[in-house]
């Protein structure tokens, strides 16, 4: 009796860790999903990171006419304390 008592408890146990591992199985799919959702928001996060450089670019190249204009009015005006 003991060893059919015993018997029953591998198969109940064995039983067990199939539901386990099918449990675990059937979360692989959500885990694959929140990686991928997570992947393509910090791909969206990058694109607008690269705009944002892309921006802040721009508007350093636009101030470059009137750094060169202050410039030459300063050098103008030192040229003329020379004189």
């Amino acid at each position: 009796m003991q060893a059919f008592s015993q018997f029953e408890n591998i198969l109940s146990v064995i039983s067990t860790l199939k539901m386990q591992a099918f449990s675990q199985f059937e979360n692989i799919p959500s885990v694959i999903s929140t990686l991928k959702m997570q992947a393509f928001s910090q791909f969206e996060n990058i694109l607008s990171v690269i705009s944002t450089l892309k921006m802040q670019a721009f508007s350093q190249f636009e101030n470059i006419p009137s750094v060169i204009s202050t410039l030459k009015m300063q050098a103008f005006s030192q040229f003329e304390n020379i004189l």
